[in-house]
């Protein structure tokens, strides 16, 4: 379907952003008029998952429209290979500039894809002050120079120069999350005394949680955490949210300043949430939650194809780059595994998936017991074995290969508290969900893609 002249596309994401942080997804607390904004102009995903609670490994399928059992890619910092299908590549080849500015120093680092290429590590993340992954503490430098504010002025000088030529950038905002630090304007917005502890937060054994859980605690050392120290943590974290708020009006005063707003197609999606404080735990491990999977996501078109809406369907992120691609007038790649929900977007339809897939976890067995390590953040010193989890209607199954599984009803139980997996009253649901996880794992780099009788057989090699 051809729109005339070339759309741009903007691809604005963060990293460890809870859904449930957003003040256009119910928050009461913290204020995210930027973001609303957006929202309202364009279709807010109520639904939408990402492919790996990890965030290097959900940013690889997001980029690539490949999941984690294909890519590989399973930790936090990745380095694609050549030969993955993936948007600036394709983008560039129709003959789009490509721009990415952002601090994840190693994903895009071997595609040689980028027209515009700037990194900005977290200066944070070095702070000696960083000793767990509950750490908050002030700001020992000014907010323009967080990693997302140099990327916010990066952009900035690009949407200045922009031609008549198609642009694919992708802005990566990644000051949020542990260490729990942001500029001082934003931190003094909400004190720790107004913050609440997660209902989960104390929970104790009877959750039948995965081990790995209790492994995660003994390295974070969440014993010592007092609950004071876990009030800061996540009052600084709403700083963060602020912050990041604040970023994406800038962000959208240079699309409105340099004349682009209209002929600009706009995702912001989170790569992955973030756990603060949820069953006694900080940061992001290969654990299923909804405060970790379940990501917000806005998509904007300005030609309006897309109508301003909530879409309550079922989505995966890697859906969301066939998606966008459509968007812009063009044929989806067919290596690209998502399901484009374009059409669904033009028509007004919400139907989604039947249901999600969702992987993590190394490969490398978990231990039965945690190392004898005392973690320096943000180390990892165990393993958590490969694992993934299948969501259909309002139940969620999550597998691991040498762990306790799980089993919740979200419609009965949406903050994940009580295992079912065992329940005897349960047995049919997990047999059901079994199977649908076992056939999706199976199909996991099954697409739809045919063979002309020409060079290798792309049906029964890999990409």
């Amino acid at each position: 379907m051809s729109l005339g002249v070339p759309h741009n596309l903007l691809l604005i994401t963060a990293s460890h952003l809870r859904r449930g942080s957003l003040s256009c997804y119910g928050n009461p607390f913290i204020r995210t008029e930027s973001l609303d904004a957006l929202a309202r102009t364009g279709v807010q995903l109520d639904a939408c998952y990402s492919a790996s609670p990890v965030a290097g490994a959900s940013a690889a399928s997001l980029l690539t429209s490949t999941r984690v059992g294909e890519h590989g890619y399973r930790g936090s910092s990745v380095s694609l290979r050549k030969g993955l299908p993936n948007l600036p590549g394709f983008l560039k080849a129709e003959s789009y500039r490509t721009a990415f500015f952002g601090n994840q120093d190693s994903l895009p680092m071997e595609m040689d894809v980028w027209d515009d290429l700037e990194i900005f590590p977290r200066h944070s993340i070095s702070d000696p002050a960083f000793e767990q992954v509950y750490s908050s503490f002030p700001a020992r430098k000014d907010s323009d120079s967080f990693s997302a504010s140099r990327v916010a002025e990066a952009w900035s000088k690009f949407a200045g120069g922009i031609s008549k030529r198609p642009f694919f950038c992708w802005l990566q905002l990644a000051d949020i999350g542990p260490p729990f630090s942001c500029p001082d304007s934003f931190a003094s917005l909400y004190p720790a005394g107004r913050i609440q502890l997660p209902p989960t937060f104390r929970q104790g054994p009877e959750a039948e949680r995965p081990r790995r859980c209790h492994h995660w605690q003994v390295h974070s050392q969440m014993q010592k955490a007092t609950e004071l120290d876990i009030r800061r943590a996540i009052a600084a974290y709403c700083g963060q949210v602020a912050f990041l708020d604040e970023l994406i009006r800038r962000i959208m005063r240079g699309l409105n300043e340099n004349n682009l707003a209209g002929r600009t197609v706009i995702a912001f999606v989170s790569e992955n949430g973030e756990l603060l404080g949820d069953y006694g735990m900080f940061d992001a491990i290969p654990v299923f939650y909804d405060c970790l999977t379940r990501i917000p996501a806005i998509l904007t078109h300005p030609s309006v194809l897309w109508k301003p809406d909530r879409y309550g369907g079922l989505i995966e992120s890697v859906d969301l780059a066939p998606t966008l691609i459509e968007g812009l007038g063009l044929p989806v790649p067919p290596e690209m595994v998502g399901k484009s929900v374009h059409m669904q977007l033009v028509r007004g339809e919400k139907p989604g998936r039947e249901d999600i897939l969702c992987e993590g976890g190394g490969c490398a067995p978990t231990p039965l017991k945690p190392a004898d390590v005392v973690q320096r953040a943000p180390e990892l010193p165990t393993n958590f074995g490969p694992a993934a989890m299948i969501r259909w209607s309002h139940w969620k199954l999550s597998m691991y290969t040498d762990d306790m599984n799980e089993l919740y009803n979200l419609a009965e139980d949406p903050l994940e508290m009580f295992n079912r997996y065992n329940h005897p009253v349960c047995q049919e649901i997990r047999q059901i969900m079994t199977e649908r996880l076992t056939r999706r794992l199976l199909g996991v780099k099954s697409r739809s893609i045919t063979w002309n009788g020409k060079g290798r057989d792309p049906r029964f090699n890999p990409l």
